[in-house]
């Protein structure tokens, strides 16, 4: 069975617009834990194939080997790794360790997920994540934040390195996003993309 690579998934997109769809072969998700797995019949370029069960079997293999339920989650930025590391009395595990996860391909990235205690709050702390130039669409960019919401988290806090036009800021200051524009939405792609699921 073939598995989609980045480069299928471009000429799948582009296949959208030239004619109607059909039928794809079962598609197979590029995850860890054993490998490729078969998750469902989709359309060439329709959103997600992971399901709700997919995404909660990874979040039941993390909660299976970890005594702590995390209620924040922390997506580590470019240079803000280390956070993990503070984490006290914690488990580490590696993406490839976990059914269904994506790798992290991205040179500096650890590519481990770290649940523990930081001041004596339960969190987990994403090591290294996932980006569109990687060649992951969105909807996998988002999962660990789908298996974060099943592992208990009700905060989530992203970081991420930025540049700024405004001349009073200044290295190292601190910026709350307060809204933004999704340009990739415009054209068609979300990390909403999906069955929404009330689970």
């Amino acid at each position: 069975m073939k598995s989609l690579t980045p480069s299928d998934m471009k000429f799948e997109i582009k296949t959208r617009w030239l004619g109607p769809l059909q039928p794809a072969a079962p598609v197979t998700a590029n995850a860890s834990g054993g490998g490729r797995e078969v998750l469902e019949f989709v359309f060439p370029g329709d959103p997600t194939p992971f399901t709700y069960d997919v995404i909660k079997q990874s979040a039941d293999f993390l909660l299976a080997r970890t005594k702590h339920r995390p209620k924040i989650g922390i997506i580590c930025g470019s240079g803000l790794g280390g956070l993990a590391e503070l984490l006290k009395d914690k488990d580490e595990f590696q993406y490839e360790e976990i059914p269904n996860f994506p790798v992290s391909t991205v040179q500096g990235h650890a590519g481990r997920m770290v649940i523990g205690l930081l001041a004596d709050v339960p969190v987990v702390c994403m090591q290294g994540r996932f980006h569109a130039y990687e060649g992951y669409p969105l909807w996998k960019c988002a999962m660990p934040v789908r298996v974060m919401k099943l592992l208990g988290v009700k905060t989530l806090i992203v970081t991420n390195a930025a540049g700024g036009l405004n001349p009073d800021y200044k290295a190292g200051d601190i910026m709350v996003i307060r809204d933004h524009v999704n340009i990739q939405g415009m054209a068609g792609d979300s990390p909403l993309k999906g069955r929404n699921e009330e689970r």
